[in-house]
């Protein structure tokens, strides 16, 4: 399965502040083809943010494997405000397993870390 940005709400073109798509991705080649199915449309509305994928390997989708899995696609999804203030930033981080969790404030300053210890980044 993959999950792409979608500003059509039929193949993964965008921001991902737009809609996105999730669909059965039989051969991996993260486009919808005559064997594929749309299986959600994650409508955003009107945002008043930005929404950012920040993946290895760079790609704009994340594709689940029939394991669970992702495909090597250890990354986060990055949530900021249009002001862009950092103390509002969220993230949420996906390892290679799909396992998931929140970026936290660890010590106490008013701003949600990465991994490193340093604030998220809502530029």
């Amino acid at each position: 399965m993959t999950i792409c940005r979608s500003s059509d709400g039929e193949e993964c073109t965008g921001e991902w502040q737009d809609d996105s798509i999730v669909f059965t991705d039989r051969n991996g080649d993260h486009q919808i083809n005559q064997d594929d199915e749309i299986l959600l449309l994650i409508e955003h509305g009107e945002l008043f943010s930005s929404i950012k994928w920040r993946a290895f390997q760079n790609r704009q989708y994340l594709q689940i494997t029939s394991q669970g899995f992702t495909r090597y696609q250890n990354g986060n999804f990055t949530y900021c405000t249009l002001d862009k203030d950092p103390s509002k930033a969220l993230q949420l981080v996906i390892n290679r397993t799909s396992r998931m969790r929140f970026a936290m404030d660890t010590d106490g300053d008013g701003f949600r870390e990465v991994i490193r210890g340093r604030p998220i980044d809502s530029s």
